[in-house]
């Protein structure tokens, strides 16, 4: 057997690229809609984006079908959302049927009270989705902080007031460890969040 001619068989594979790099994915609140807009570094062969949401983050159905056009940002606008939490990812799909997921996004469109909360918290890689129910519109300052005390990021976010989820962007990976990010808006109202990153 050791000497049989198809004992070994050599493959080749043509060198496929992954079909799109995903920056960014915000959702956000447009009076009774919500309007989902993501960001692209690269479209390698890219065929188009498919919106999916949900009700419960765990079972996705496709909402929309964007054609890739060689941009960077995109952005679609669901009309009847849910009332309550609606979730949204964004599949990118390319010519030969690659496909690539974006982060997962969230708006609470129930009328309660405003909270701003870290969606998924534990955190992985170096980004952070900050879910802002009902907030006013203004600026917001991000301080991040360290069990030690020391500030490993600082930042602003604009919002447009209502309900919104936006990413926002380290600049580094973080140590594994406990974090504590403190929000700041306009009218000095204060959140401080306790974020666990499992990296």
């Amino acid at each position: 057997a050791s000497k049989a001619i198809d004992r070994f068989m050599i493959v080749y594979r043509t060198n496929s690229t992954l079909p799109v790099n995903f920056t960014n994915i915000k959702a956000a609140q447009k009076l009774t809609a919500i309007q989902v807009e993501w960001n692209v570094a690269t479209e390698t062969n890219t065929r188009s984006y498919e919106v999916e949401k949900s009700t419960n983050s765990q079972q996705f159905v496709k909402a929309a079908t964007i054609a890739a056009t060689g941009n960077t940002t995109y952005n679609w606008l669901d009309v009847t959302p849910s009332n309550g939490m609606n979730y949204y990812r964004v599949k990118g799909i390319s010519n030969n049927g690659e496909v690539k997921y974006s982060a997962v996004v969230r708006v609470n469109m129930s009328n309660g009270k405003g909270a701003i909360n870290i969606y998924p918290n534990p955190i992985t890689g170096n980004s952070i989705n900050l879910q802002m129910t009902n907030q006013e519109r203004g600026s917001y300052t991000l301080r991040l902080t360290n069990t030690a005390g020391q500030v490993v990021f600082s930042g602003v976010i604009n919002h447009n007031g209502g309900s919104a989820t936006q990413t926002v962007q380290l600049k580094t990976v973080l140590p594994q460890g406990v974090y504590q990010l403190e929000v700041t808006g306009e009218n000095g109202i204060k959140e401080i969040i306790k974020i666990i990153n499992n990296n």
